[in-house]
């Protein structure tokens, strides 16, 4: 990107330096969890194939840029120009055009701002695993759980379908609203139904940049991170959907009031946000490892009130 005003570069292994000068470094340090506890220590049936690892990392990746990258700091106090470049395992596959266009497509339409991602191999550098437990039981629905009302109706729904194999949960912990979350959760579980329901909590909290200002107060790209985090999770359950629960009405964001109009309502949800992340999960996916019946992973919200 010609003209770009921000440079971020996750670190790979020790001998992957950043082109020049104008790069700021980021990585595992700039979250406040251990990475053996954001992508080790989950409990699954199953490895992850390296395209889900890629894109969860592309995502932790733009979480943090997102964050370190202060609106305040550009003309319009909105809208930034990010250039990001993340190592990923498998080189060839994000360097196609279609991968490219669609990230990026998918990352102007969260943030409101100008991206341009450059990809590098990812060599000499451990992938954390996370611990596989090919006994235990697969999961047959994958679905994101925050624990407000959207989420709470799907899993209860769903939890008490006629369906001998597990509903998965995957929670990212709120600062805040653990145990809120955590009460809500022991509330489906009481609900009595014969289908298990397993919870996989996940947390990604930004650390600070070392300046000691306040990081940038919009979030735009959490839904990426909580989408691919869910992602990976399914890949290991051989599950090909993951369902991201949400109001219809917030889900396509009509401005409500003037203060959310435009760039000011989040579109984590959008249809058109869901459309990319497909196209992108198309692209980038391997139809053989996504899961079962051979078909590509996707992303469907699950809209009430529509």
């Amino acid at each position: 990107m010609t003209g770009s005003d921000h440079f971020l570069w996750w670190r790979g292994h020790s001998a992957d330096r950043p082109r020049d000068d104008r790069w700021t470094e980021i990585g595992e340090e700039a979250f406040q969890e251990k990475e053996r506890r954001i992508t080790g220590r989950h409990h699954l049936p199953g490895p992850v194939p390296d395209w889900a690892e890629d894109l969860f990392r592309v995502a932790r990746a733009a979480f943090i840029a997102g964050k370190y990258v202060r609106r305040t700091g550009v003309r319009d106090r909105w809208t930034r120009r990010i250039s990001l470049a993340v190592p990923v395992t498998e080189h060839e596959r994000w360097q196609s055009a279609a991968v490219r266009t669609h990230l990026t497509a998918l990352l102007q339409i969260l943030t409101g701002d100008l991206w341009h991602v450059d990809f590098r191999p990812l060599t000499g550098h451990q992938v954390e695993e996370a611990m596989i437990f090919p006994d235990d039981p697969r999961a047959s629905e994958v679905a994101l759980f925050s624990g407000g009302l959207d989420s709470l109706n799907w899993a209860a729904t769903r939890s008490r379908a006629d369906d001998p194999r597990p509903l998965l949960l995957v929670m990212f912990r709120e600062i805040g609203l653990l145990r809120l979350q955590q009460r809500v959760y022991k509330a489906v579980e009481r609900l009595g139904g014969h289908r298990q329901v397993m919870l996989l909590p996940m947390s990604q909290t930004p650390a600070g940049d070392g300046s000691g200002l306040r990081l940038e107060t919009s979030s735009r790209t959490r839904g990426l991170l909580y989408a691919a985090g869910a992602i990976r999770a399914a890949t290991a359950h051989g599950v090909t959907t993951v369902h991201i629960p949400e109001n219809g009405q917030l889900a396509l964001n009509p401005p409500l009031t003037p203060a959310r109009s435009a760039a000011c309502s989040t579109r984590s949800v959008h249809p058109w946000t869901l459309g990319r992340l497909n196209a992108l999960l198309t692209a980038v996916g391997d139809a053989g490892n996504c899961g079962t019946g051979g078909q590509p992973l996707g992303a469907a919200d699950e809209r009430r009130g529509v």
